[in-house]
């Protein structure tokens, strides 16, 4: 699925970036997609890189904009062909190998647990006894036992769809179950609400182990496996985080105020990014 994704969404930009006009090479309307004006300069995500190889070749500079933890780009910049590959047998798992009242559950929106393990979530949310929302497309609603499954507000069925940041910043959210996907790692720190982690691929580990390491989370080992973890597990670690112990949260509101400083009037960030447009 994620392959099927990654090809057509790839296509699609290599096609783009063929057909929009430059100063040096201006195209005729009809083969330029209707963008009339020339492009000078073009900021791509990292995963975009195959695609974006069309402006070397069309001598359209070009920058990679990186909008995951920097840990994972110091790893991918660290690769070449001395690194050892994984044999298939040994690709059993997506991760490098080696190192209140409301409950609010997203996985985001490219994958999601096995339909065994979205009906252990459910378990564990009946035993908790907690309000909560759960962003779940409906294709996925089938899976859920039938207690917690006839509770789901009719108009969340299509999409699965919810306002985040608006949970998140809700003081009456204590606990955020989460893929940790960089967004929604952000997003947290910067409401500061604890995690209970539940990474599944690419830099979701990292931003997880990140999350941990400020104890702002905790993590669920083996989220990305075929490991099924038990209702009970998933009870604890959300009682854990955000109910019978404070020190997640203390850690987390401290996160925030620290972000609060940073993207203040005068805060890092607006003098990290006046020293980058005057650079």
């Amino acid at each position: 699925m994620l392959v099927q994704v990654y090809e057509s969404s790839a296509k699609a930009v290599e096609q783009l970036l063929g057909a929009i006009p430059t100063r040096k090479s201006p195209e005729e309307p009809e083969q330029s997609l209707g963008i009339q004006r020339a492009v000078n300069v073009v900021i791509g995500d990292n995963f975009l890189a195959l695609p974006i190889a069309v402006c070397h070749r069309r001598e359209i500079p070009f920058y990679f904009f990186n909008t995951m933890a920097a840990t994972l780009t110091l790893g991918a910049l660290c690769y070449d062909d001395k690194i050892p590959v994984l044999e298939e047998d040994e690709k059993s798992s997506p991760f490098l190998k080696g190192e209140n009242s409301v409950v609010y559950i997203s996985f985001g929106s490219i994958l999601f647990p096995a339909p065994e393990q979205i009906a252990e979530l459910a378990k564990a949310l009946l035993e908790l006894k907690k309000p909560f929302i759960w962003s779940l497309p409906s294709q996925h609603h089938r899976h859920l036992p039938q207690e917690i499954g006839l509770a789901i507000p009719r108009q969340f069925e299509s999409t699965g769809l919810a306002p985040q940041k608006l949970i998140l910043q809700h003081p009456a959210t204590a606990v955020f179950l989460s893929h940790c996907g960089w967004n929604s790692t952000l997003e947290s720190l910067a409401a500061g609400q604890p995690v209970v982690a539940w990474p599944m691929f690419s830099d979701q580990m990292l931003n997880a182990q990140l999350l941990q390491q400020r104890s702002t989370a905790v993590l669920i080992e083996g989220t990305g496996t075929e490991r099924l973890v038990a209702a009970e597990e998933i009870a604890e670690a959300l009682r854990n985080a955000g109910y019978d112990k404070c020190s997640f949260r203390e850690a987390a509101e401290s996160w925030r105020a620290t972000f609060l400083r940073a993207t203040s009037a005068g805060g890092s960030s607006e003098i990290a990014l006046k020293k980058l447009i005057s650079a």
